[in-house]
């Protein structure tokens, strides 16, 4: 990568990694607890409102998610911004302080941030509930619920725990699609991000620095899937390396 890319990739990989860490951390932490409850409370009407609400915003473009929410949140209420990561009028005043600047990145970050955990989590939420509802009909849970132990303990402790192993390899699978994602968001709410330079360089072709993009982004789904792999290991004993 020349120095032309080496100073794109400093500018754009702190906007893509705040969006991207935030929504994949709030996606797979709310779409495995859903799953685990709507899973552990099969056949009412809880599983069948979530697991209905969780296809239709699998189903939705994200672009379509993005236009509507900056429609209605940004030109109508007028309560986020349009797009951008800051404001001038917050980072154009010298004597600006650090709170304020946060404050302002996170009034921008919202609107994305909840556009890509929205569209992102309900896949999560229906794979963690088929995963869970397998898992409850294995032996040891049955065995488990018969020793007479509290509900929560067989659900958390017996249940859960064991539903980790498949949902790390749907961790790592799905980072893929959530990268996809981002290009699109950030692309829709002009976050100056690593997904919105791909895509603009690609359109304009400008080959080095769709090039060093694509470079970046292939790098990082590998340490991703390396990471997976390690925590594999360590969740079930038996594999070794």
């Amino acid at each position: 990568m020349d120095s032309r890319n080496e100073t794109e990739a400093k500018r754009i990989m702190p906007p893509t990694i705040l969006l991207f860490s935030s929504s994949t951390i709030l996606s797979f932490s709310l779409g495995m607890y859903i799953g685990r409850i709507i899973a552990w409370r099969r056949g009412g009407k809880l599983e069948y409102g979530s697991t209905v609400v969780g296809m239709i915003l699998y189903s939705v473009p994200t672009f379509w998610v993005g236009l509507m929410a900056i429609w209605i949140f940004s030109y109508r209420l007028d309560l986020f911004p349009i797009g951008g990561i800051k404001s001038v009028a917050v980072w154009g005043v010298p004597d600006a302080g650090v709170l304020a600047k946060a404050l302002d990145i996170g009034h921008h970050l919202f609107l994305p941030l909840t556009v890509e955990v929205l569209l992102f989590f309900p896949g999560i939420m229906l794979m963690m509930k088929n995963v869970m509802l397998e898992t409850l009909e294995e032996d040891y849970v049955i065995t488990a619920r018969a020793k007479g132990l509290p509900e929560k303990v067989v659900r958390d402790h017996h249940a859960a725990r064991n539903v980790m192993l498949p949902m790390v390899t749907v961790f790592a699978l799905s980072l893929v699609f959530s990268f996809s994602g981002s290009i699109i968001v950030e692309n829709v709410f002009n976050w100056p991000g690593l997904g919105a330079m791909f895509l603009g360089a690609t359109i304009g072709y400008d080959y080095p620095i769709a090039q060093g993009a694509f470079i970046i982004m292939s790098a990082v789904l590998l340490i991703a899937i390396l990471i997976s792999e390690i925590l594999y290991a360590y969740l079930d004993p038996r594999v070794r390396y």
